[in-house]
C-alpha cells in the first residue's frame, strides 16, 4: 500500500513584474483538529478506566471526554479517588489535572463535586511535589451567601483585582474574601506546573496567579474584604 503523503498548505507571493518577478513561497501549519470522542455509551467502569488512562498520557481531549462521561454517570468523585495510586510525584498527572481544572474549574467540576470538591485537590496533592513556598495573603471572588455559609472553592489568587473580577461572575451578589494562607493550606501554585495565558505574569489583564487550596483547612480562617 502506498502511504499518502501529508501536504502542508502554502501561500505564493509574487514580488515585482515581468521577467524580474520573484515568487516567495510561505508554508504554514494549520491548527490541529480536535478529535471527537463519543462517550455517550461508556459505562461507569469504562469511564473510570479511560479517565486514568488519559490522565497518565496527558491527553486533555480524552480527559475532558472521560470527565463528561463521569459527570453523566455521577461518579467523578469515584474516579478521582480511584486514581490515587502509582508513582509519585508524577508531574505529567499534575499537569493533566491542572489543565482539566483550567478548562472545567470555573463551573463544571465545582458544581459536580459540590461538598466533595476536596477530592480534586486530594488528587493533585497526591501526585504533586509538596508546596515549599511561603505562606501569603490570598483572595477569592465568590457569592456572599456561600461566604455566610462557610463554603469556599479551591481557586484563590494573590491579586485582589482578579478576585474582584470573579466576584461579579456569580449568580447572586458577590464578595471578595481573603485568607492568610499557611504553607500547609496551599496544595499547588498553578503556574509552577502549567503555562497558559492565565499564568503569564506579563499578561497584566488575565494573569490570575492562581493557587489551589485545601477547602477543609479554611474553616474559621476566611474573612470578608468587602
Amino acid at each position: 500500500m502506498t502511504r499518502r503523503r501529508q501536504t502542508i498548505p502554502t501561500i505564493h507571493i509574487s514580488l515585482g513584474k515581468g521577467k524580474d518577478a520573484k515568487t516567495m513561497v510561505m508554508s504554514f501549519a494549520t491548527s490541529k483538529k480536535r478529535r471527537k470522542l463519543d462517550h455517550t455509551e461508556w459505562d461507569r467502569d469504562e469511564s473510570i478506566g479511560k479517565f486514568q488512562r488519559y490522565l497518565s498520557r496527558r491527553d486533555i481531549e480524552g480527559l475532558e471526554a472521560a470527565t463528561d462521561a463521569l459527570i453523566r454517570l455521577d461518579c467523578l468523585g469515584d474516579a478521582l479517588k480511584d486514581c490515587l495510586k502509582g508513582q509519585r510525584p508524577n508531574l505529567r498527572k499534575v499537569e493533566s489535572l491542572l489543565l482539566l481544572w483550567n478548562a472545567r474549574g470555573l463551573w463544571t467540576i465545582p458544581r459536580t463535586l459540590k461538598r466533595d470538591l476536596f477530592l480534586f485537590t486530594d488528587a493533585i496533592r497526591y501526585f504533586a511535589p509538596q508546596f515549599t513556598g511561603d505562606g501569603l495573603t490570598l483572595y477569592r471572588g465568590q457569592s456572599r451567601i456561600r461566604h455566610e455559609n462557610g463554603i469556599y472553592g479551591l481557586a484563590w489568587t494573590s491579586r485582589y483585582e482578579i478576585a474582584e473580577q470573579f466576584s461579579t461572575l456569580r449568580d447572586s451578589p458577590g464578595i471578595v474574601v481573603k485568607v492568610d494562607a499557611s504553607q500547609d493550606m496551599i496544595v499547588v501554585r498553578v503556574r509552577d506546573h502549567i503555562s497558559t495565558r492565565k499564568t503569564d505574569p506579563a499578561n497584566e489583564l488575565e494573569n490570575e496567579d492562581e493557587y489551589l487550596l485545601d477547602p477543609r483547612k479554611l474553616v474559621g480562617s476566611v474573612t470578608a474584604v468587602h
